[in-house]
């Protein structure tokens, strides 16, 4: 019984160590954004790519809703 916690134990023990060590060894690194040159820059810039789009305006269209009262009246 003492022989078959132990060799769970030490089972487990070893799986979480390996489970960490290749875990260390594959980390995903992000790719390196690509550098324009001068040229490139100054036509995408007069092109307006790399211009920020400008924010949406807040005006809200308000409508009013009237409601007619109709009289009728009875002869």
């Amino acid at each position: 019984m003492l022989r078959k916690i132990f060799f769970i134990k030490s089972l487990l023990l070893s799986l979480i160590i390996l489970g960490n060590v290749f875990a260390a060894e594959i980390t995903i690194i992000p790719l390196k954004k690509p550098v324009l040159g001068e040229a490139a820059q100054r036509a995408k810039i007069t092109q307006g790519i790399l211009k920020p789009k400008s924010k949406p305006s807040k005006e809200i269209d308000e409508t009013k809703n009237v409601i007619v009262k109709k009289d009728f009246k009875k002869n």
